[in-house]
């Protein structure tokens, strides 16, 4: 849930949610994406029972165990055979409007033995169906440590990232369907090095934005989010458009601002560790700053 952002003449960094993309990296067969308490009214409020669901950069079948971090102490729970199917999602931002493919399973439920506010969660390890496009063999169990930075993981309401989901996500806080399969979350010890360290996570930053220059030929205002995979140490391991401006011009621009910029990596559970983040490149008519006089 990190975003940097670019602009011509000016450049400056927050931090701020993120969405999902196309991409080539994956660093888990599949990632929390929504979730909110069931019965509530707020994805931040404590509740009994959680709904959430899951997404990943391809269609598969992954079962796993999840980690999470509550108010009440350590948990972990299983889930089985999520079944993760495209479908065309449609976004706009002031700038542009377009649709993405997008793979998500349909919402998974735990019960906690208690109300509970979930400060951050995670896969910690899954098994999948094969996706060679991804490097995943079928069968095989992949560990999955925390992604760098990770805070609370409840979607993207409240996000500042400046897109619109245009098609409607599934209601989360209303009770499962009777029959459908609820697992109960039994409690952990707190993982091994999550206190060794003043900061357990942090967000990797920009270290170094590259400059962003105007395309020619243009008198227009423009933004591209562009999605970047950070390794640990800070390596970038992908980008790719997020969010294009609807001019080819200004998209390979911002890629060009992406990968000139360097980085310094996040960590997790106090260790290095990669992530995702939003890069925003923000494009200014450059007439605009010209003296008057």
């Amino acid at each position: 849930m990190r975003t940097f952002t670019a602009a011509m003449i000016t450049c400056a960094l927050l931090l701020a949610a993120r969405e999902r993309a196309m991409a080539i990296a994956e660093y888990c067969p599949a990632e929390i994406d929504l979730s909110h308490g069931v019965g509530t009214s707020s994805d931040s409020a404590p509740a009994q029972m959680w709904a959430y669901t899951l997404r990943a950069e391809n269609a598969r079948t992954v079962s796993g165990t999840i980690v999470a971090q509550t108010d009440a102490g350590w948990f972990a729970f299983p889930f089985r055979n999520a079944v993760l199917v495209g479908g065309n999602v449609d976004y706009r931002t002031i700038y542009a409007s377009f649709s993405r493919r997008e793979y998500e399973s349909a919402p998974l439920y735990v019960r906690f033995p208690g109300p509970v506010k979930i400060l951050r969660w995670w896969i910690a390890n899954a098994t999948t169906t094969a996706d060679a496009a991804f490097g995943w063999n079928a069968g095989a169990q992949y560990a999955c440590l925390p992604q760098a930075g990770l805070g609370v993981s409840t979607g993207r309401s409240g996000s500042t990232f400046p897109l619109r989901r245009l098609t409607p996500e599934p209601n989360l806080s209303i009770p499962p369907p009777p029959g459908t399969p609820v697992v109960q979350a039994g409690t952990i010890a707190e993982p091994l090095g999550m206190t060794t360290c003043a900061t357990p996570f942090t967000n990797a930053h920009a270290r170094m934005v590259g400059e962003v220059g105007y395309p020619l030929g243009y008198r227009l205002h423009e933004e591209v989010t562009v999605e970047v995979a950070i390794a640990g140490d800070g390596h970038l391991d992908d980008a790719w458009v997020y969010a294009p401006s609807g001019y080819e011009a200004f998209d390979k621009e911002a890629m060009r601002t992406v990968k000139s910029s360097e980085f310094v990596g996040g960590t997790a559970l106090c260790q290095p560790a990669p992530g995702l983040y939003i890069f925003i490149v923000t494009f200014n008519d450059p007439i605009d700053f010209e003296p008057l006089w």
